[in-house]
């Protein structure tokens, strides 16, 4: 039973088409929702720049996804170099996100409640 579901949620297909879909979905979907959460609390633009951000997140993962594969395809499995190279990749993204997230808490700090 295991196997089949397994089977199911990690058929290759099924992946490539649910990370390409993030990549449109995921910004589209973060826009209408920080449109909608700028008009009630009134203040458009710190939702619209945290929307634009958190939104980018689609595209950055479809992104790493195949980079990974790619890398992986290239030098195997169980090879140290393609380990080494991802590791780089994924704390050169994660640093590179922290500090996007540090700039927009200095340009947008909080979203203002209504009261």
């Amino acid at each position: 039973m295991l196997k089949v579901v397994l089977d199911f949620i990690l058929n290759e297909d099924r992946l490539n088409l649910f990370f390409a879909t993030s990549v449109w979905v995921v910004p589209f979907l973060a826009i209408v929702i920080g449109s909608i959460v700028g008009t009630v609390r009134r203040c458009m633009r710190h939702s619209l720049i945290w929307a634009g951000f958190w939104g980018s997140t689609g595209a950055l993962v479809s992104g790493m996804w195949f980079l990974y594969n790619r890398i992986m395809n290239h030098y195997g499995l169980d090879s140290v170099k393609a380990l080494m190279i991802n590791m780089g990749i994924f704390i050169g993204v994660g640093l590179a996100l922290g500090g996007a997230y540090m700039i927009l808490r200095r340009i947008a700090p909080s979203i203002p409640t209504r009261r």
